[in-house]
């Protein structure tokens, strides 16, 4: 429901506005947008597959290296469940 409302696209456009002049900027708004779609959703795999539909395309149109972008999309997804764990 969150893809296909654009409700995470929203969320990640506005975190890029904020963050996007920061180095690495996409990556720390994966990780923040990654981490409260993960709290959410309970899911660590629903959580990461929706990052990869929503942060992968633009990290790799930006220039990030493949696998810091991966990597990114996976901590991020993980990270919530972590925090909602704890």
């Amino acid at each position: 429901m969150l893809e296909r409302s654009g409700i995470t696209e929203k969320m990640f456009d506005a975190f890029n506005l904020w963050f996007g002049r920061l180095r690495g900027g996409l990556a720390i708004v994966t990780i923040l947008l990654g981490t409260a779609i993960a709290a959410v959703v309970g899911v660590i795999a629903a959580s990461v597959t929706l990052l990869n539909i929503v942060c992968l395309p633009p990290m790799i149109k930006k220039g990030y290296n493949k696998s810091l972008a991966t990597g990114v999309v996976c901590a991020g997804g993980c990270l919530g469940i972590l925090i909602l764990r704890a």
